[in-house]
């Protein structure tokens, strides 16, 4: 099996990838988790509920890990809501390695 149409998810400390292959396109969506800043736009936004929050850790009165996002891979259709509506610009979506916005 090629893998071909499945969504392959990568994630590092600093980053999120979500990567689809197909015959005719190369979905490649990045999530640059230094600049989300967690403010849940995207959960309300996605409409087919793939991103979750993952909630602030606070210990001993400080922020240990601030909030952040996560995408479920089965869910996720790279339809590019999120980086649209996203105000930190922390989502960066690419189709055939063109981006989906021209004016990012």
């Amino acid at each position: 099996m090629s893998g071909r149409g499945l969504t392959r998810k990568t994630k590092t400390e600093h980053k999120i990838t979500l990567e689809r292959p197909m015959l005719t396109r190369h979905y490649l969506m990045n999530w640059d988790l230094d600049r989300c800043v967690g403010c849940q736009i995207g959960p309300l936004a996605c409409p087919k509920e793939a991103i979750s929050l993952v909630e602030a850790r606070v210990e001993n009165g400080r922020l240990v890990q601030k909030p952040l996002l996560d995408i479920d891979p089965e869910k996720c259709v790279l339809c590019g809501i999120c980086e649209v509506v996203c105000p930190t610009r922390a989502v960066y979506l690419t189709i055939g390695g063109y981006p989906l916005r021209s004016s990012w």
